[in-house]
């Protein structure tokens, strides 16, 4: 019985983000093994303290998801390294300024196992949200945007080349790299070319962009030559939190097509940078995603409701006195008459 009073003593302090941190769990699993059969995920890290006004379980699965993929391309581009030939960005630090409300910069937070419980309760809930992800239909990866854009473009002042991963004939990577600088640079967009192993042969890095990394966003391009049948290039975009804000992904069989397809989202919008804009666009839930956000909230009221009727039997039984009942029953009272 002293066991079961302590761990109500500390639940709450728990109550509301748990559901962010064990969605955020269940996110990285997913996000690490996306598109990637047979895939085993590895242990999760602790999840960041989420921001104000971010830390619902839809916000803990999708900085989850973010983390976990962007952790798993992180691994096959550290492998891929020993034999590519790139220009490593300088590392910034990493002082942000933005008055983005979508990025990520907090501290690892430890996370108290006592509100597991919580958790437990709620697995339901976040296997609705998971399969929901999860059920929509695959694309058939041809000429397709594998990752929506997160982020305004004109937010952001630079886009910075510092990944160039060829797999067959190097040429073939070079000209698609030229060709999709120079289809971005006709849409008014600032380039910057650090991708080459020889710095002599890269663009130098402009002061304001070294004061401040979070004004560019960071281009890696893989170009895979095989070998007359076909040509495959694919782009990623990165904020410098490196956490992947746009992913295309293009086949063709010649490299003016390839640079031209890969690129043809960015391109088609005319960039013009202004800084007082929100960097981070707003998520847009599927409507399988919102009935699984909705279940998610039943199943937490329904939780809510019968701890403080647990509550309520400990206070008739005297082993409470009615000010702890009020104070321990008064989150689960706001987490049922939330709108």
């Amino acid at each position: 019985m002293k066991a079961f009073l302590i761990a109500f003593l500390i639940f709450p302090v728990t109550l509301f983000s748990q559901d962010y941190y064990s969605a955020y769990q269940e996110g990285y699993k997913k996000g690490y093994c996306f598109e990637d059969f047979g895939c085993t995920p590895p242990n999760p890290p602790n999840s960041p303290t989420p921001r104000s006004g971010f830390d619902s379980y839809e916000d803990g699965y999708n900085r989850g998801f973010s983390d976990g993929k962007a952790a798993k391309q992180k691994n096959q581009k550290s492998s891929s390294q020993k034999t590519s030939n790139n220009y490593e960005l300088p590392k910034f630090e990493r002082n942000y300024t933005s008055n983005s409300s979508g990025a990520y910069s907090n501290p690892q937070a430890v996370v108290d196992n006592s509100g597991s419980v919580f958790a437990d309760a709620i697995s339901s809930f976040g296997n609705n949200f998971s399969s929901a992800i999860n059920s929509r239909p695959r694309k058939a990866l041809k000429n397709e945007v594998v990752t929506d854009l997160k982020v305004d473009l004109n937010a952001f002042k630079y886009i910075v080349f510092n990944k160039l991963i060829k797999e067959g004939s190097v040429s073939t990577s070079g000209l698609i790299k030229n060709k999709v600088l120079k289809r971005l640079s006709k849409s008014n967009y600032n380039v910057v070319d650090i991708s080459e192993k020889n710095s002599k042969k890269n663009d130098p890095i402009p002061n304001d962009l070294n004061e401040d990394p979070t004004i560019g966003l960071y281009a890696s391009l893989r170009v895979k030559n095989n070998f007359g049948s076909s040509i495959e290039v694919r782009l990623e975009l990165f904020d410098s939190n490196e956490d992947l804000v746009y992913e295309k992904f293009s086949v063709s069989t010649s490299s003016w097509a390839a640079a031209d397809k890969v690129s043809s989202e960015l391109a088609s919008k005319n960039h013009n940078y202004d800084p007082s804009l929100e960097k981070y666009l707003p998520i847009i839930l599927s409507d399988e995603e919102k009935i699984a956000i909705q279940k998610a909230i039943d199943s937490k009221k329904e939780y809510a409701l019968n701890e403080i009727k647990r509550l309520k039997e400990l206070l008739d039984l005297e082993l409470i006195s009615k000010e702890e009942f009020e104070e321990k029953s008064k989150e689960f009272k706001e987490i049922i008459l939330a709108n």
